[in-house]
Formats: C-alpha cells, sequence, structure tokens
C-alpha cells in the first residue's frame, strides 16, 4: 500500500520520496514496476533506459508504456476495423496539459502522436465524467466522433447526444418555428465557470445545422444575482464595521464630555490659574519663570532677595496698588481662598478663580 501511495503521488507530478536507503532516490519507474509487480532492477538496460526516458515506440507493451509514462490523464475503448482497441491520453513535461495519444490494439501499442495544440487537463476532467456517464454510447462512436467530444468540437449534422456529452447538459432550450415547417430548437450551453453562456447550439432533427459563440462575457441572471448578493454582503459588512466604530466613537464622546462636565470646576481652575500669574507678573513688568528643566544649569546659590517699591494692578476695571513682595496678583479661587484676610480678598475673574487684591 506504502509504494502505491508513493506511485500515486509521482503520478500526480509530486517529487519522489525515499524508500529504505536515505542516501538513494527512488526513481518514477521503478514506483511504478513496484504497483505492478515487477522488478526494475531485473529490467534490460537499453530498454530500461528508454523507459527511464518516457520514450514510447510501436510494439511497445501496454505495461511497458505505464513504465515509461504512468497513468493516463484519460483512455477509452474504440474499434479500428475488426481490431478492439484502446486510445490512452498522457501529458508530457507539463503535467497540466495532454500533448500524447497513444493507440494500442491487443495490447501493443501501434501508434503514437502529438496532439496539437495540446489539451488542457481541466478539459479533460470537465468532459470524463461525462464520458464514463455515456460510456457505452460514447465507445459505439466512430473514432472520429470520439476525438471530436473529447476535444469540444462542432460540425454540421452532429448529433445531439454527442454535443450533450461534449458540453454537458444545456442550460436552457428553446425552438423556432421555420417557414418551411421544421422546428428549430436552441440549445444554450454555459462556459466553464457555469456563470456565463459559452455557446449556442442550433438543431434542426436532432442534428446540429449551426453554432455560435458569444464574443463578449455574458453572466445568467442567476449568477448575477448571486454576484449581487455578494456585493450586498460585503457591502452590508463594511456598513455594518462603519456603524460598530462610528458608535464606538459617539460613545467615547459622551464618555468624555460627562467626565470634563462632571470635572470642570478643578479643570478651569487648573488651567486659568497659570494665566492669571503670567498676567499679573507682566503687568508687574517681570517675567515668568524659565520653564521647568530648562537649560543653563544652575549658578551658585544666593540668599533671596527682597523686593522694594510697589506694583499696579488693574482687575475688574479696578486698579489697585500693593507693595512690592504683597499678594496682589496672587492667584485665588472660591474653593481654594489663598489670600491673608482681612489684608487681602480674592477678586474673582472668571466662575470661580481670581486674583489677590489689597482691601485698602
Amino acid at each position: 500500500m506504502k509504494v502505491r501511495a508513493l506511485a500515486l503521488m509521482i503520478i500526480a507530478g509530486c517529487l519522489p520520496g525515499l524508500v529504505g536507503n536515505p542516501e538513494r532516490t527512488v526513481s518514477a519507474l521503478e514506483l511504478r514496476a513496484g504497483v505492478i509487480g515487477i522488478d526494475a532492477n531485473r529490467l534490460d538496460p537499453k530498454l530500461r533506459a528508454a523507459l527511464d526516458a518516457g520514450q514510447v515506440w510501436p510494439g511497445e507493451t501496454e505495461g511497458e508504456l505505464y513504465l515509461a509514462r504512468g497513468t493516463p490523464n484519460v483512455w477509452w475503448n474504440t474499434r479500428l476495423g475488426q481490431n478492439a482497441c484502446r486510445i490512452l491520453v498522457h501529458h508530457g513535461q507539463d503535467p497540466t496539459l495532454a500533448d500524447l495519444a497513444v493507440t494500442s490494439c491487443g495490447g501493443l501499442v501501434i501508434q503514437a502522436v502529438k496532439i496539437e495544440p495540446a489539451l488542457p487537463c481541466w478539459r479533460l476532467a470537465e468532459v470524463g465524467p461525462r464520458i464514463q456517464k455515456a460510456l457505452a454510447y460514447f465507445e459505439g462512436r466512430p473514432l472520429d466522433v470520439q476525438w471530436q467530444i473529447v476535444i469540444g468540437l462542432m460540425h454540421r449534422g452532429q448529433a445531439e447526444e454527442d454535443v450533450v456529452v461534449a458540453f454537458g447538459d444545456p442550460h436552457s432550450r428553446g425552438f423556432d418555428e421555420r417557414e418551411d415547417g421544421k422546428r428549430a430548437e436552441k440549445l444554450v450551453f454555459l462556459d466553464h465557470s457555469g456563470d456565463a453562456y459559452g455557446l449556442n447550439v442550433t438543431l434542426i432533427d436532432n442534428k446540429v445545422v449551426a453554432w455560435q459563440m458569444p464574443a463578449e462575457r455574458t453572466l445568467t441572471p442567476e449568477a448575477q444575482q448571486r454576484k449581487l448578493e455578494a456585493v450586498e454582503r460585503r457591502l452590508t459588512e463594511k456598513i455594518a464595521d462603519l456603524d460598530r466604530r462610528v458608535t464606538q466613537q459617539h460613545a467615547e464622546t459622551v464618555r468624555l464630555f460627562g467626565d470634563v462636565m462632571a470635572k470642570q470646576d478643578t479643570m478651569m481652575n487648573q488651567l486659568t490659574a497659570v494665566e492669571v500669574m503670567q498676567g499679573a507678573q507682566l503687568v508687574q513688568g517681570r517675567s515668568p519663570p524659565p520653564p521647568l528643566g530648562g537649560g543653563g544649569g544652575s549658578g551658585p546659590s544666593r540668599p533671596p532677595t527682597r523686593l522694594t517699591g510697589s506694583k499696579t494692578l488693574t482687575i475688574n476695571n479696578t486698579t489697585y496698588t500693593d507693595s512690592a513682595d504683597g499678594e496682589l496678583g496672587k492667584p485665588c479661587g472660591l474653593d481654594n481662598n489663598t489670600c491673608t484676610s482681612p489684608r487681602y480678598a480674592c477678586v474673582i475673574v472668571t466662575s470661580n478663580s481670581g486674583m489677590c487684591a489689597p482691601t485698602k
């Protein structure tokens, strides 16, 4: 079972694994030989070299063909005259393209021809199940019709059943009543995706008389609806995400507003006291103290200097005069009266903050 699994991996295009001695890589030929119970080491050296190179020649057995090329992408039975034969389709260097058609009769290869242009493996994957479903009908058809079905060719006089095996069940059917009294049936097939119209075929008496492939890709109404629903889902998701972000921003705005409103007095005292102090100092003709952490180093310590003279400050249209070291201009507030009473009183400037001023 392990050898079979490895062989399938090789056929699928995977790198060969290591079996037994890790210093030795097992070739695809040896794996295939193990599957059919052949000792590859006992093969004639010339034959083994040809099989290792993937060569195909007339007279080669189907077993040797398997050793050289592996499992075919697709194969079927056919008849050439009175002979029962088989068609085997293989890929070459590119595992996604089938480019070799081998014909064998009586278990021996009689012909190997290149498929040009090569058939994409997706085409074989599509038509293969339909051939299997209609195998008795398909294998009873002539070889040229079999290839027309596999490749997906059209020609006048082609049977409706051949078209259905080649392209699948039609997406829709219609008909035209002709002047000659014959009914022309219209078959519409979808493309590879199953979402767009791919082929229009006209039949008379169950035989192909015309066909047309759309120049531009047109989605079916069902595909358009699915696309619209997908766009709506993405749009709905984006709208929902935007709503979540807006709702979150609104909640943060409400919370911030509540916090600042609850603490407005304290905030205003802290924020406006600096301006009041600087205004008083500027009126006195002194510069505000340097900011905290300013450069310049620290000078030698000195004893505090006593100010002399007087200072004048106008508060609420009233001019006050005080000694240079008095409390005139000192910040104060309703809930924090720092003025020395009864000599000084707090003159309110804003809602609940102001400056000290002499009472006389």
